[in-house]
Formats: C-alpha cells, structure tokens, sequence
C-alpha cells in the first residue's frame, strides 16, 4: 500500500504539471502519391490546451521521412486526396467560413475553391478524379450522409447515389485506375462494405461477416483484395484485409489503441495508415501481410509506455515516464485507451490499487475520448479527494461529460460532485451552471 500511495502522490504532480504543457501531435488521412514514393496527410500540431489545436496538410517522403508542410493558415485543411497523375491534391476546408471543397497544386500552390456554402461534411473523405474531372465528397446537407460529385470548375455539383439508409456512406476511397469506388454503408440495415462501377453505375457488395461492421475502405490497385477498420476486436479499432469475394479476412495490426484509415499502396506491397499506439496520432506503413509495422511521422523518443508497465511494474513505469517527459519536453509516451486497457487489465487480476494509479495517469493523454473513459472508470472506483483534485486541472467539457454520463447511470451523488468542481474552476461558464441545475 505504501507503493500505491506513494504512485499516487507522483502521479499528482505530473497530471497536475503535464495538462496544459504538452505537445499535441495528430496525423491522419495518408494518400499516397502515385509514384508510391511519398504521402499526403493532415495533421494538427500544437502546444495544448488541446481545443487550440488546427489542421493542416503536410507531404512526408516514405524514405527519407522528411516532412513538407503545404498548408499553414488560420483555419483547418484537412483529408488530402493525391491525384492519379500527381499534379493535383483535393482536400476539405474552412477556409471560406464554411467547409468546402478546395483542390491545389501537389506543392501547395494554386488553391481554388470547387464548392460553396458549406457543401462538405467537415474533416470527411474526398477523392479527386483526372479521367472524370471531378472530385467526390461526404455531404450530409440532405440530411443524410451521401456521396456527391462535382466537376472541378465547381458546376454541375449532385448526389452520385442516394438511399435510404442512415447513411450512404462513411468513408471511401477511389480505385488506382478511377473506375471504381469502394465505400462503408449501412443502407441493408448493418455496416458492409460496397463498390460502385463508374461505367455500368452498378453497384457490388463485399460480402464480409458484417460482425466485422467494416468501414474506412481502400481497395488494391489489381481489384482483388480490401483492407477495412473494424471494432470486432479492440475497443480502438484495427486494420484487416480480405479478399474481393469476402473470404480470408485476416487482422493486420492488434494494438490497444486507434489503428485508422488504411491507404493501400499503388504497388499493393504497403498500407499506409494511422495510429496512436504511442500517444500521439502518426502515419505508419507496414507490409501488406501486416509486417514491419514502423512509424513514418510524428516519430518520439522513448520507449512506448503501457509495454515498460506491463514489463517492468507500475512503479518503474511512472518514474521512467516523468523522466522522459522532462528531458523530452512535456511529450507523452501513451495513449489514454491503451493505458484504460492495461489498467483493465490489473483490474481483472485484482489489483485494484495498481489499476486506479493506471486510469489516473490515462488522463494525462489530452484526447477528450480517452480522458472520459478514465475519468468515469476512476470515479466509479476512488471517489476520493485525490480524483477530485485532478478534476478541477481538467477542461469544462470533459467534466461535464462524465458527469451527465454518471446522471445517466442514476450516480446522482458523484455527478453533482463533478459539477460542482466545474462551477468552481469556471465559474464564469454558464453552461457549468446550468449543468449543476440539471444535476
């Protein structure tokens, strides 16, 4: 017990310190160049507070891993698609006041606007097509998540196919030689993957286990085989791949944390994707069989935390983090779903004290997702005057969101104890008010 109260006086200052110091690295959406030889990705890179945070676009070189920055404004640019020939990159922002579709040089330059008045779903997938002289783009202004198309002077801007399901989409992709697209719907009731013919307009499904609840497809230059995100087995997601015909679906990568948005290589010998296994979002590349798994941007110093842990002991672990957190300048070495998942993993083993320093140190990762997981876990365990002061370093919204989640749950007392820390700390919100109100 002295150890775990000791972790526990440690881990104080190091949330307390670490909330608002640390850097915020998340890249996402990789398109690959034709030549296989480089990326498009966005990324958001900042010091926190974490809700300061924009995207932009950067280009990466596969073997170099020299970064270019092509965008660099006060709004966000985000899901770059890479054209067929290599001249253009189409990708969606604000930059208008409302998000839209943009289309510029590969280096940047040439910027134009393509739709107007908001067309786009904000931060959603996009394709550009050289053949067809389109771009393709998630709108949901029907009301309806749908894929649209417009040539790229702006005119002649429509639905490709609508339906009536919940969504006709959820991500997509074009195929190499722009004939076909592949894209995540749920319009026969459950997640299944689909590809729409250009030439016939037809449509035919992938017939994958939809237990897999596939989505964020990408489809091999040869036609005959995909790789998917599905849940089926990690609350994070990870990446598969099967055959055209649904047969053979193999999982690729098996972290605890965000594995997304798969791009496979114009070669077929890689996916590109991205992945906050280590704390901060990043491009990988691994082989097409899931090998050699290696990180290309965002690269950090250190080992990956939750392995030291597991290996080496709770309290090895957290000495061995604050030291790298100082020399290397307030980064994190984690993700707070993989380190919720380890401290599950003490908690099933009976080792309640180990498991609460856990979800303690899960809040130090500044995603608001991971942060509520571990605070609402923490809670439901140690109500104690310790969490209570590593509520109020933490942002209103997040606090507020566990707290109605905890209404939700009928913990009426921990809710408006939570709420009540949330007036305190901003008591000029009056959105934390009207929360305490509700509480």
């Amino acid at each position: 017990m002295r150890l775990v109260t000791g972790i526990v006086l440690s881990l104080i200052s190091i949330c307390v310190l670490g909330q608002h110091k640390m850097l915020y690295h998340n890249d996402y959406w990789p398109s690959w160049s034709p030549d296989g030889k480089r990326i498009v990705f966005t990324s958001s890179r900042a010091e926190l507070p974490f809700d300061a945070r924009k995207d932009e676009l950067y280009i990466v070189d596969i073997k170099s891993g020299k970064e270019n920055q092509l965008t660099n404004n006060d709004v966000s640019d985000n899901t770059p698609h890479w054209s067929s020939d290599g001249k253009l990159i189409s990708f969606i922002s604000n930059r208008g006041g409302e998000p839209d579709v943009f289309v510029m040089n590969f280096d940047g330059t040439g910027v134009r606007q393509i739709t107007k008045g908001g067309q786009a779903f904000n931060g959603s997938t996009n394709a550009i097509s050289i053949k067809r002289s389109k771009v393709y783009y998630l709108s949901n202004n029907t009301g309806k998540n749908n894929i649209h198309e417009v040539n790229l002077d702006g005119s002649d801007n429509h639905e490709l196919f609508s339906t009536d399901g919940k969504y006709d989409n959820h991500s997509f992709r074009l195929s190499k030689d722009e004939e076909e697209l592949i894209f995540a719907s749920n319009r026969s009731g459950s997640d299944r993957l689909y590809v729409y013919h250009f030439k016939t307009g037809e449509l035919e499904e992938i017939p994958i286990d939809p237990g897999y609840k596939p989505y964020y497809p990408s489809i091999s230059s040869d036609g005959r085989w995909v790789s998917f995100i599905s849940f089926k087995d990690e609350r994070g997601g990870d990446i598969y791949r099967s055959e055209r015909d649904g047969s053979n679906v193999t999982r690729l990568t098996t972290t605890a944390d965000w594995d997304y948005d798969p791009a496979i290589s114009p070669d077929n010998r890689l996916i590109a994707f991205s992945s906050r296994r280590d704390g901060k979002r990043g491009i990988y590349v691994m082989n097409a069989d899931g090998s050699h798994q290696r990180k290309i941007t965002s690269k950090i110093h250190g080992r990956e935390l939750t392995g030291v842990i597991r290996s080496r002991g709770v309290d090895f672990g957290l000495k061995y983090y604050q030291r790298q957190r100082n020399k290397w300048n307030n980064e994190i070495y984690f993700s707070g779903l993989s380190m919720y998942n380890l401290a599950d993993e003490f908690l099933q083993k009976g080792k309640i004290g180990e498991a609460i320093v856990l979800f303690r140190l899960g809040l130090d990762d500044p995603y608001s997702g991971w942060q509520v997981l571990n605070l609402k876990k923490l809670i439901q365990l140690d109500a104690s005057e310790v969490t209570w002061k590593l509520v109020s370093t933490m942002r209103e919204r997040v606090v507020n969101k566990v707290g109605y989640d905890l209404l939700a749950e009928k913990n009426f007392e921990s809710a408006i104890k939570l709420f009540e820390i949330n007036t305190m700390t901003h008591p000029e919100s009056a959105n934390c008010w009207d929360s305490l109100g509700d509480g």
